[in-house]
Protein backbone atom coordinates (compact mmCIF):
# COMPACT_ATOMS: atom_id res chain seq x y z
CA UNK A 1 0.00 0.00 0.00
CA UNK A 2 1.22 3.25 -0.82
CA UNK A 3 2.10 6.14 2.06
CA UNK A 4 -0.72 8.59 2.53
CA UNK A 5 -0.83 11.87 1.22
CA UNK A 6 0.03 14.81 3.72
CA UNK A 7 -2.10 17.53 3.24
CA UNK A 8 0.08 19.52 1.70
CA UNK A 9 0.13 17.22 -1.13
CA UNK A 10 -4.05 16.60 -1.36
CA UNK A 11 -4.24 20.24 -1.15
CA UNK A 12 -1.67 21.43 -3.67
CA UNK A 13 -3.77 23.09 -6.01
CA UNK A 14 -6.46 24.67 -3.32
CA UNK A 15 -6.31 27.76 -1.94
CA UNK A 16 -8.57 30.54 0.06
CA UNK A 17 -8.93 33.83 -0.96
CA UNK A 18 -11.46 36.87 -0.42
CA UNK A 19 -12.24 36.23 2.89
CA UNK A 20 -14.96 38.81 4.36
CA UNK A 21 -17.04 38.49 7.18
CA UNK A 22 -20.13 40.57 8.84
CA UNK A 23 -21.51 40.72 12.60
CA UNK A 24 -25.26 41.08 13.91
CA UNK A 25 -27.07 39.67 17.01
CA UNK A 26 -27.17 36.23 15.67
CA UNK A 27 -23.23 35.96 15.54
CA UNK A 28 -20.89 36.03 12.60
CA UNK A 29 -21.90 35.84 8.54
CA UNK A 30 -18.83 34.60 6.53
CA UNK A 31 -18.21 34.65 2.74
CA UNK A 32 -14.62 33.26 1.25
CA UNK A 33 -13.68 31.76 -1.84
CA UNK A 34 -12.40 28.57 -2.52
CA UNK A 35 -9.72 28.67 -5.42
CA UNK A 36 -9.05 25.59 -7.42
CA UNK A 37 -6.16 25.48 -10.28
CA UNK A 38 -7.89 24.19 -12.99
CA UNK A 39 -11.37 24.32 -12.09
CA UNK A 40 -12.37 28.27 -11.08
CA UNK A 41 -13.32 29.81 -7.88
CA UNK A 42 -16.43 28.92 -5.87
CA UNK A 43 -18.12 31.92 -3.55
CA UNK A 44 -19.04 30.34 0.02
CA UNK A 45 -21.49 31.78 2.33
CA UNK A 46 -21.86 30.79 6.17
CA UNK A 47 -24.54 32.40 8.41
CA UNK A 48 -24.33 32.04 12.23
CA UNK A 49 -24.95 28.30 13.18
CA UNK A 50 -25.23 26.87 9.45
CA UNK A 51 -22.53 25.03 7.33
CA UNK A 52 -21.82 26.64 4.66
CA UNK A 53 -23.45 27.18 1.45
CA UNK A 54 -21.88 27.19 -2.27
CA UNK A 55 -23.73 30.59 -3.96
CA UNK A 56 -22.21 30.77 -7.12
CA UNK A 57 -19.48 27.77 -8.33
CA UNK A 58 -17.22 27.58 -11.29
CA UNK A 59 -17.18 31.44 -11.81
CA UNK A 60 -14.24 34.40 -11.67
CA UNK A 61 -14.07 36.50 -8.01
CA UNK A 62 -12.92 39.27 -8.39
CA UNK A 63 -12.63 40.43 -4.59
CA UNK A 64 -14.22 39.74 -1.25
CA UNK A 65 -18.06 40.24 -1.03
CA UNK A 66 -19.64 43.05 0.60
CA UNK A 67 -22.01 42.92 2.88
CA UNK A 68 -24.90 45.23 2.88
CA UNK A 69 -27.41 46.44 5.68
CA UNK A 70 -30.53 44.07 4.51
CA UNK A 71 -28.74 41.25 5.19
CA UNK A 72 -27.49 40.62 1.35
CA UNK A 73 -24.09 40.94 0.12
CA UNK A 74 -22.31 42.40 -3.29
CA UNK A 75 -19.84 41.15 -5.30
CA UNK A 76 -17.73 40.99 -8.68
CA UNK A 77 -18.32 37.45 -10.56
CA UNK A 78 -17.18 37.05 -14.50
CA UNK A 79 -16.87 40.51 -14.61
CA UNK A 80 -20.42 41.96 -13.40
CA UNK A 81 -21.59 43.32 -9.94
CA UNK A 82 -24.07 40.85 -8.66
CA UNK A 83 -26.02 40.83 -5.65
CA UNK A 84 -27.31 38.40 -3.44
CA UNK A 85 -30.00 38.09 -0.62
CA UNK A 86 -29.51 37.24 3.12
CA UNK A 87 -30.31 33.43 1.68
CA UNK A 88 -27.18 33.18 -0.31
CA UNK A 89 -29.59 33.62 -3.84
CA UNK A 90 -27.76 35.69 -6.21
CA UNK A 91 -29.57 37.72 -8.73
CA UNK A 92 -31.99 39.76 -7.90
CA UNK A 93 -29.79 42.91 -9.25
CA UNK A 94 -27.34 42.54 -11.69
CA UNK A 95 -25.23 45.33 -13.20
CA UNK A 96 -23.88 43.65 -16.36
CA UNK A 97 -21.19 46.56 -17.50
CA UNK A 98 -21.14 47.83 -20.97
CA UNK A 99 -19.50 46.06 -24.51
CA UNK A 100 -16.17 46.00 -23.99
CA UNK A 101 -16.27 47.04 -20.09
CA UNK A 102 -15.53 44.79 -16.78
CA UNK A 103 -15.40 45.41 -13.59
CA UNK A 104 -12.66 44.16 -11.39
CA UNK A 105 -11.36 44.15 -7.96
CA UNK A 106 -13.36 44.88 -5.04
CA UNK A 107 -15.82 46.82 -3.85
CA UNK A 108 -17.20 48.87 -1.22
CA UNK A 109 -20.93 50.08 0.23
CA UNK A 110 -21.31 53.18 0.86
CA UNK A 111 -24.62 54.31 2.18
CA UNK A 112 -27.11 54.04 -1.10
CA UNK A 113 -24.43 52.96 -3.72
CA UNK A 114 -21.20 50.26 -4.51
CA UNK A 115 -18.10 51.54 -5.59
CA UNK A 116 -16.35 49.79 -7.59
CA UNK A 117 -13.27 49.71 -10.03
CA UNK A 118 -14.22 49.52 -14.10
CA UNK A 119 -11.92 49.12 -16.95
CA UNK A 120 -13.63 51.11 -19.83
CA UNK A 121 -13.92 50.15 -23.45
CA UNK A 122 -11.31 52.96 -23.91
CA UNK A 123 -9.21 50.67 -21.55
CA UNK A 124 -8.64 53.46 -18.97
CA UNK A 125 -9.72 52.40 -15.27
CA UNK A 126 -13.01 54.01 -13.10
CA UNK A 127 -14.25 54.16 -10.07
CA UNK A 128 -18.14 54.04 -10.48
CA UNK A 129 -20.57 54.46 -8.03
CA UNK A 130 -23.53 52.58 -8.81
CA UNK A 131 -27.28 54.02 -6.82
CA UNK A 132 -29.17 50.67 -4.90
CA UNK A 133 -31.92 53.42 -5.27
CA UNK A 134 -31.91 53.72 -8.77
CA UNK A 135 -30.52 51.22 -10.00
CA UNK A 136 -28.06 50.96 -12.85
CA UNK A 137 -27.60 54.42 -12.92
CA UNK A 138 -23.89 55.76 -12.06
CA UNK A 139 -21.45 58.24 -11.90
CA UNK A 140 -17.73 58.18 -12.28
CA UNK A 141 -15.76 59.23 -9.20
CA UNK A 142 -12.28 59.25 -10.27
CA UNK A 143 -11.04 58.39 -14.00
CA UNK A 144 -7.15 57.25 -13.98
CA UNK A 145 -4.70 58.66 -16.52
CA UNK A 146 -4.30 56.68 -19.78
CA UNK A 147 -2.24 53.29 -19.18
CA UNK A 148 -2.16 54.30 -15.28
CA UNK A 149 -4.32 52.04 -12.96
CA UNK A 150 -6.75 52.08 -9.40
CA UNK A 151 -4.54 50.11 -7.13
CA UNK A 152 -6.94 50.13 -4.13
CA UNK A 153 -9.62 52.45 -2.70
CA UNK A 154 -11.76 52.83 -0.22
CA UNK A 155 -14.67 55.47 1.10
CA UNK A 156 -16.06 56.43 4.21
CA UNK A 157 -20.12 54.80 4.73
CA UNK A 158 -22.45 57.72 4.22
CA UNK A 159 -20.19 60.29 2.73
CA UNK A 160 -18.80 61.23 -0.54
CA UNK A 161 -15.06 61.06 0.52
CA UNK A 162 -12.90 58.91 -1.09
CA UNK A 163 -9.56 57.94 -1.17
CA UNK A 164 -7.48 55.68 -3.60
CA UNK A 165 -4.42 54.64 -5.09
CA UNK A 166 -3.91 56.08 -8.14
CA UNK A 167 -0.46 54.41 -10.47
CA UNK A 168 0.38 56.11 -13.36
CA UNK A 169 1.33 54.33 -16.68
CA UNK A 170 5.21 55.09 -16.56
CA UNK A 171 5.20 54.39 -12.71
CA UNK A 172 7.92 51.31 -11.61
Amino acid sequence: MPPALTISEALKDESCWHFAGTHSDEGWTCAWVARRRGWGDDLLLQRPSQPPLVVAARVKVAGPPVFIKDGGFAVVIDGALKVGNSYGNIGNFVVEPAKGETMRGSIRWVGDAFLVVVKRADGRECLRRYSWTSRGDFDEVYAASKGGTIGCFDAWPGSSAVALVHRLANAM
